[in-house]
């Protein structure tokens, strides 16, 4: 079963008179409990793919389809309640609350989404548990871990509302190598353990081993797939 559809999903960008193609005619399927990997070069379309997806930005004509429901033209309000429930983000640069500890940046979604203080608990230090490392950060600031430890922080804190999806933005760009493969191991484990979807996208050649399926995307078109 598809979780994940677009059909000829086209994205102009406009800014005074003029105008660039963000996605051309792009058509993706995506199963539930895919590692799916889309790479291409800065400025080939992967994070408009990826916001088109996570309904952080609208298609300029096409339609996008969520476990089944056409959401191409859902209001801003509904719109967050379906990433609320269907996604999970991970950002290249983290996106961490440097004031806050490890728990209370898992935490946030939880208290944006209005769930009461005990179940928060309960999500929170499970989801700490699940991720290897964490447990014993709890305490700490963002300043006080490591690139690869704010990584792991992120990737908790969009699994914590437990969606089915994660769409992760070049997450591993800020790291070296080593601590790159082991953040994509990591959604990897994610992957088969927690069966969730995870849509990565990268430019690095050495982190698609980890995913069943890679998209080759150049100038917001799909090139070609590779199935593995």
């Amino acid at each position: 079963m598809y979780i994940v559809e677009l059909y000829n999903v086209k994205k102009i960008y406009k800014s005074g008179n003029r105008e660039w193609i963000g996605l051309n005619d792009v058509t993706l399927k995506v199963e539930k409990g895919e590692f799916l990997s889309i790479i291409g070069p800065s400025g080939s379309g992967k994070t408009t793919l990826l916001n088109i997806i996570g309904l952080m930005d609208s298609p300029t004509s096409g339609h996008v389809i969520i476990d089944g429901k056409d959401v191409t033209y859902t209001t801003e309000k509904e719109k967050a309640l379906l990433r609320n429930k269907y996604i999970g983000f991970v950002f290249q640069s983290y996106n961490l609350i440097s004031f806050m500890t490890v728990y209370q940046n898992v935490e946030l979604p939880l208290i944006i989404a209005g769930i009461g203080e005990k179940e928060r608990r309960e999500r929170v230090m499970e989801v700490l548990k699940t991720v290897p490392g964490l447990l014993e950060l709890k305490d700490k600031k963002p300043n006080q871990l490591s690139g690869g430890q704010q990584q792991r922080v992120a990737i908790a804190r969009a699994l914590v509302t437990d969606p089915p999806i994660i769409l992760a933005d070049e997450p591993t760009a800020n790291l070296d190598t080593t601590t790159g493969q082991q953040i994509v191991e990591l959604f990897r484990d994610i992957k088969e353990r927690l069966g969730k979807t995870i849509i990565m996208a990268t430019h690095d050649l050495e982190m698609l081993k980890y995913s069943n399926r890679i998209v080759y995307i150049r100038d917001g078109k799909i090139e070609k797939e590779e199935v593995k």
